[in-house]
């Protein structure tokens, strides 16, 4: 079967489907082209059974920033950040987490936070990523693009990236969101 390529921002404006009924294991499947040589560090998640690449020239943060990190979370963010990455020429980000359970699942607070927020634009899709269901915010305004995709209802992979670097890094971005691969 041929690969479907799709570019990211038609996917993420042209395919929403936010407010479908319906659940992630119900989403269609999605594949992103993948440029292998846009790819950086590797991002194995063992505990969590995830493996990514960051994209190319993103660097992991040293433990000591991590911790810094993870010390300067908001508490009422219900997050545990499990790893970082860092574009020194863009000053675009790469976080992954995990979101801990609460009486409000985890799709239902990262839509609540991001709706909440004056003056940007989200958009919601649901798919299957590399047989994982996946539900994915594109949150914008006038300074940053920022990707949020929830993972099995718990993990956050998020992607954060000023406006003016946006389309400079979106191949790497899709390439990078492409390599997410459960770990078998």
């Amino acid at each position: 079967m041929k690969t479907l390529r799709i570019l990211l921002p038609f996917l993420l404006i042209a395919c929403s489907n936010a407010g479908q009924e319906g659940t992630p294991g119900d989403a269609r499947k999605l594949s992103f082209q993948v440029e292998e040589s846009l790819l950086g560090a590797d991002l194995r998640l063992e505990e969590q059974q995830l493996l990514l690449f960051a994209p190319l020239d993103w660097s992991p943060v040293g433990e000591d920033l991590l911790t810094r990190l993870r010390a300067a979370q908001d508490e009422g963010a219900k997050m545990n950040l499990l790893q970082a990455c860092f574009h020194p020429a863009s000053s675009s980000m790469l976080s992954i987490s995990v979101m801990h359970h609460g009486d409000v699942p985890a799709v239902e607070r990262l839509r609540s936070d991001l709706e909440g927020r004056e003056g940007l634009k989200v958009s919601e899709d649901s798919y299957r990523l590399n047989g994982m269901p996946c539900t994915q915010f594109l949150a914008e305004d006038s300074l940053l693009v920022q990707f949020r995709l929830l993972l099995r209802d718990s993990l956050l992979v998020d992607y954060l990236v000023p406006r003016n670097a946006y389309t400079a890094q979106l191949k790497a971005l899709e390439s990078s969101i492409g390599s997410i691969v459960p770990l078998q």
